[in-house]
């Protein structure tokens, strides 16, 4: 609908003139009497709804264009038409291996009509004395009902260390790329969006001359290139198919992969309030080099598939993990449930690599219910239920007893925030040391069994301040 609006001009900060025009639809040029003004604004009263007022007014220099001043504000604020706003809050974060983090974010703010959105969070580790951080920069416009967005994310942070040589290896990530919101009705939740994303990673790791003597850290970039589909069909019902692509060298042949994978989650109301959460995942590769590999995740095999998400499998550094790497301890019982297989076992060091991985397919479905009665808000306790299936392609003498995995127990959740997980039953024979119950007993004791979620990409302080900002 085209309002009527007033522009008024201003010199040294006190109004000269003011007009009035008629109401706009899409674009146009509009023409102010000559005069003796240093600044244009528009609807300084706030008489009419706009989320983004930091377009609204232009600073006139003496060649005739435009600038606004900068100012910064404390964490989130509401824009000012005469100024370009940027936000500050301090940055804390930690992980095993850089330690405690300190540093500064930055951001735009965030609007829903914005086009440029950027925010950063440079911060120091303690522990490494490296640069680590995360960073998100986007363009969005519109074509009809169709968003498009282009952005380009960063992320830097240690992900292993070595305690002979006292010093930890860093990870560098950065993803271009380019997304579109299909239109939907502002009526209804759902929607569908195709993204293309291109991941450039490096890896740090030790060096050592001809000597054998330790001379620093060495970086090795891979290039993974992802296209996804995802449609939300409703409050409960989501779809998400991605084909991946990667082609890489173990320095004396190319190898490389593709592969296809599906994810659906639905929850059912079964009596009021009370739901029965399914997820089904499969994915499978179409060509890989490493097919029949006897490991996983090495110079001979990448991308390789998992029934459970652990740090050491999350090969595009998608997750935040305390620590990654850790193959004992607190630190090494953390999953994702929400990644490829999403089960919640957790294996005895060692044994990554025995079963749940393959390099070929696999396939799971995740149950879980909430109780049919009240429990209070932070305590509601779900059963949870894991079926999944690998196909393990190695040498005859290296395949897993059990193929089929079974696992349960009760799940407490706040959210998509944290979760905790604690096993009852594995499938399996107790009498075969090979069987997936022998291997998930050997981890230890009763507690170093239980698993958690802790989405450190949900609590990451970009991501809070978007979803908190104007």
């Amino acid at each position: 609908m085209a309002v009527p609006f007033a522009v008024k001009s201003l010199k040294d900060g006190k109004e000269v003139a003011q007009k009035w025009f008629a109401g706009v639809v899409g674009r146009t040029d509009l023409t102010f009497p000559k005069g003796d003004f240093d600044a244009l604004i528009l609807d300084a009263e706030h008489l009419l709804p706009d989320i983004n007022r930091g377009n609204n007014s232009a600073q006139l220099t003496g060649n005739g264009t435009t600038r606004q001043p900068v100012r910064l504000k404390f964490l989130l604020g509401i824009d000012n038409a005469q100024k370009t706003n940027i936000y500050w809050t301090p940055a804390l974060a930690a992980n095993k291996y850089d330690g405690l983090m300190l540093g500064l974010a930055l951001h735009s703010g965030f609007a829903p009509t914005k086009n440029w959105e950027w925010a950063i969070a440079p911060m120091f580790g303690t522990n490494s004395g490296a640069l680590t951080g995360v960073a998100d920069v986007n363009y969005s416009f519109f074509s009809g009902k169709n968003k498009i967005t282009l952005g380009v994310a960063g992320k830097r942070f240690s992900f292993d260390d070595n305690a002979l040589f006292k010093t930890q290896k860093q990870y560098t990530k950065i993803t271009p790329s380019v997304s579109f919101t299909f239109g939907q009705n502002p009526l209804s939740s759902a929607t569908q969006t195709l993204e293309f994303r291109h991941i450039l990673l490096n890896n740090q790791d030790l060096a050592f001359d001809t000597s054998g003597r330790f001379t620093g850290k060495i970086g090795e970039w891979a290039n993974i290139s992802e296209l996804s589909y995802y449609g939300k069909f409703n409050q409960n019902a989501t779809f998400r198919a991605a084909l991946e692509n990667q082609s890489y060298s173990n320095g004396t042949e190319k190898l490389g992969y593709t592969k296809l994978s599906f994810e659906l989650k639905n929850a059912f109301e079964y009596q009021h309030l009370k739901k029965i959460s399914v997820r089904f995942f499969a994915g499978g590769f179409l060509s890989n080099s490493g097919k029949e590999s006897g490991s996983f995740f090495g110079t001979r095999s990448r991308g390789s598939l998992g029934l459970v998400g652990h740090g050491s499998n999350d090969y595009r550094y998608d997750g935040l993990f305390v620590g990654r790497n850790d193959e004992k301890g607190l630190f090494s019982q953390q999953i994702d449930p929400n990644t490829e297989g999403g089960m919640k076992f957790n294996l005895p060091e060692g044994s990554g690599t025995e079963v749940g991985f393959s390099n070929s397919f696999v396939a799971s479905m995740n149950l879980k219910l909430d109780l049919p009665v009240d429990l209070p808000k932070f305590f509601r306790i779900k059963p949870y239920l894991d079926f999944g299936y690998f196909d393990d392609k190695r040498p005859e003498s290296l395949r897993s007893t059990d193929v089929l995995l079974i696992s349960g127990g009760l799940a407490w959740e706040l959210g998509d925030y944290f979760g905790i997980y604690v096993p009852i039953y594995f499938s399996g024979s107790a009498d075969d040391p090979n069987s997936f119950k022998s291997l998930v007993n050997r981890r230890g004791d009763f507690l170093s069994r239980v698993t958690f979620n802790l989405n450190l990409n949900q609590l990451n302080v970009l991501k809070i301040i978007k979803n908190l900002g104007f």
